[in-house]
């Protein structure tokens, strides 16, 4: 009998940055995925579109689908580790007794080491220690687990300890620790890392004052004092800053690797999805084709043959370029300034009557370039490619969550117009547009109807590409220090 996959895959810390490849190939080939109310919800679009996502699933339920459902592959996807302080150890042992199952773990980063790393917190320096005890809070203030002496043990972390903090410091002061011990709480460690620092009688006192919640770790120690801290995260030029990104798959994935780069929280939330349109064209009939972004050029040249285009290539940016180039095409018009209307105006001055013209890409695309070629006396066609629809999220629950727990949004991005009106209308009461503290658009179009749609601070791109967007949050925290 064909034996059934079940791995324990571990997600790391929170950033998407620290998950291994590992997880990530084997993500991609699940038909199941399982996951808890810790995961960042980013990680899931790695994952097969295909499969069936799952959270908060009994062990009973799992084992019954894993016994009479038709999946081959499944991925229970776990933060940290899968099998450090976690109920996973349990599970292994049952589910192994399974004859038709074969079980494998994928171990991940954990967050006892990467989370104190990101506030700067080392907790194995040796001018301090060289031993670091591990505990469950929960466990150490109901007793089946000892408490920590400081005689045994200069640093210590805890898990789940948040709703016992108060009882918990005070086992630790009879444990031997003083009560002016640093300590710190640090929150979410490895994305927005909010760190409240104090000293070991008042931390309980400034977790609640401060509305600290899970996921956070506990760490008592020299270590936590700010004076023996190295602080490399919170230096980051987007550190704490909270951005949605709405970039349609598979790009918007890009995106996120360069935001949390640069410190920044993440939310991945693809309001839109492209689905390709069958087109038929013999592009030799063209005097010009003109190419307005890197996604028409590669949708197109999947089913034209590069050495069919007789005529003159256009583009609108470099980045556009940059994708013909790919296929060894040299665009022969590219503006000074990366837009539609300067490609536009180039083109008309260069002298369009009597050229036929062909314009690939989404059907909801600007038909304002197409209607001045017309005017200067050009046969344009347009060739739609692809358009763009609402999508559907299977786990839109679990970012609506993240979403709710952040006071604000810092950063907003819009990549169209469409975009803006399927972010508008995606979470219900408008929650985009009240949390939103600003709105970067990626063209003077897209702003404007982000503005009518209600988006406020509108900040627009001064080219029309990702990269250009990113560096106006990086302008708009530069001037702000100043």
């Amino acid at each position: 009998m064909h034996k059934k996959k079940l791995f324990f895959v571990g997600t790391g810390p929170g950033a998407i940055g620290l998950v291994t490849k590992r997880a990530l190939s084997v993500l991609k080939k699940a038909d199941l995925v399982i996951f808890g109310r810790f995961i960042n919800p980013n990680i899931l679009f790695y994952a097969n579109s295909n499969a069936e996502f799952i959270d908060n699933i009994s062990d009973e339920e799992i084992l019954y689908k894993l016994a009479n459902d038709s999946y081959k592959i499944a991925v229970w996807l776990t933060i940290g580790d899968p099998c450090f302080f976690s109920k996973h150890n349990r599970r292994i042992e049952q589910f192994s007794k399974l004859s038709n199952l074969d079980i494998e773990i994928v171990p991940g980063i954990s967050s006892a080491i990467a989370v104190p790393e990101y506030s700067g917190i080392l907790i194995s320096k040796p001018d301090f220690t060289d031993t670091v005890t591990i505990s469950v809070g929960r466990k150490v203030v109901s007793g089946k687990t000892a408490c920590p002496k400081k005689s045994d043990s200069p640093t210590a972390l805890f898990f789940l300890a948040l709703d016992v903090l108060k009882e918990l410091t005070q086992k630790l002061l009879r444990a031997g620790w003083l009560p002016d011990e640093p300590v710190a709480i640090i929150e979410n460690g490895t994305t927005e890392n909010r760190t409240i620092a104090g000293k070991l009688a008042e931390i309980a006192d400034l977790a609640k004052q401060n509305g600290v919640s899970e996921p956070a770790l506990f760490v008592c120690g020299k270590e936590s004092d700010r004076k023996n801290r190295f602080d490399w995260f919170e230096k980051k030029p987007l550190f704490s800053k909270r951005i949605v990104v709405t970039r349609p798959m598979p790009n918007g994935l890009d995106t996120i690797d360069i935001l949390e780069e640069l410190g920044a929280d993440v939310i991945y939330l693809p309001v839109v999805k492209l689905t390709r349109l069958s087109f038929d064209v013999d592009p030799s009939g063209y005097d010009l084709i003109i190419f307005t972004s890197a996604k028409s050029v590669s949708y197109f040249f999947e089913h034209v043959k590069p050495d069919s285009c007789n005529g003159l290539i256009a583009s609108v940016g470099q980045k556009t370029a940059d994708a013909l180039a790919k296929y060894h095409i040299k665009a022969d018009i590219v503006p000074d300034e990366f837009s539609s209307k300067a490609l536009t105006e180039k083109l008309i001055a260069t002298g369009v009557k009597g050229k036929t013209i062909l314009i690939p890409g989404s059907e909801m695309m600007n038909p304002e370039m197409s209607l001045r070629l017309k005017e200067a006396g050009a046969d344009v066609r347009l060739l739609y490619l692809y358009k763009p629809e609402k999508n559907r999220i299977k786990w839109e629950k679990l970012i609506r969550k993240k979403i709710d727990r952040w006071k604000n949004i810092d950063y907003l991005m819009l990549t169209s117009g469409f975009t803006a009106k399927m972010a508008a209308e995606f979470f219900d009461g408008h929650l985009l547009i009240k949390k939103s503290l600003k709105t970067v658009a990626i063209s003077k179009n897209v702003g404007r109807i982000a503005e009518n749609l209600g988006f406020k601070n509108i900040i627009v791109s001064k080219e029309a590409t990702e990269e250009s967007m990113i560096k106006k949050i990086l302008d708009e925290g530069d001037e702000f220090e100043d």
